[in-house]
């Protein structure tokens, strides 16, 4: 089991933060706590953790820390919590990180952030480490 207070979750990328290669895990000190083998759970209940990816469909002014406290309100006021944003250069403009507690819910806040920012967004589900490689063993 990783360290407490970190998580990590299946993305192939070749980005790179600080120390922490995202080759095949994105990894961040997070808040939660590891529970149940690894799986993160908040107190109010199991959550999954989802990727999106986003890219902008026209001018990105008007940005900035008041439009993200906006898109921070959009995903909290559905149950979501935004875990990280990257910046990005390349296919993508924006990775995010984010737990939410179902698919629908992750597809609504997505969609709803998408329109607020202009950008179009691909969603994915993503897996803990521990659950990945228990995954690998079943094959």
């Amino acid at each position: 089991m990783p360290p407490t207070g970190r998580v990590y979750l299946g993305l192939q990328s070749s980005l790179r933060h600080g120390s922490c290669f995202l080759d095949w895990y994105v990894c961040r000190v997070a808040t939660s706590v590891w529970q149940d083998g690894g799986r993160l759970s908040r107190s109010e209940g199991p959550v999954a953790s989802y990727v999106s990816l986003f890219n902008y469909t026209g001018a990105i002014e008007g940005g900035g820390p008041e439009r993200f406290a906006k898109v921070q309100q959009i995903a909290a006021a559905e149950g979501c919590e935004i875990l990280a944003v990257y910046g990005l250069l390349g296919h993508h403009d924006i990775l995010s990180i984010v737990e939410c507690p179902d698919n629908r819910t992750a597809m609504k806040v997505a969609a709803k952030i998408g329109n607020l920012i202009g950008a179009k967004s691909h969603t994915m589900p993503a897996v803990d480490r521990a659950d990945f490689l228990e995954l690998l063993t079943e094959l």
